[in-house]
């Protein structure tokens, strides 16, 4: 898997800080492709990008066996597309609701 440089990293989140919506893509029988879309909720200094997300969800349950994940961005009117890969988690925290960082 890629690894970005932190000049990367600062590119991505500057590009993606606006776009409120990620197209998510993994793979919940390591077969089938399923794509959701979810809301962005912070992209952090080390370039993680955080959603809200439900911990019954199939989809959730299946990152424990498959954690690699592709995140689209696109603001069409700004002609801005991108697309990461990387592995998700997913963290509880009854405070903040189950987390996925991408």
């Amino acid at each position: 898997m890629h690894t970005y440089s932190s000049e990367q990293l600062a590119s991505i989140a500057a590009k993606i800080k606006s776009v409120k919506f990620g197209l998510q893509t993994s793979s919940e029988d390591m077969r089938t492709l399923t794509s959701r879309l979810l809301t962005q909720q912070q992209v952090d200094s080390e370039g993680q990008i955080w959603f809200f997300v439900s911990d019954e969800a199939a989809y959730t349950r299946a990152l424990l066996n498959n954690p690699q994940v592709n995140v689209r961005f696109a603001d069409t009117g700004d002609s801005l597309y991108v697309s990461v890969c990387g592995l998700a988690q997913v963290l509880k925290d009854r405070a903040k609701a189950p987390l996925v960082k991408a």
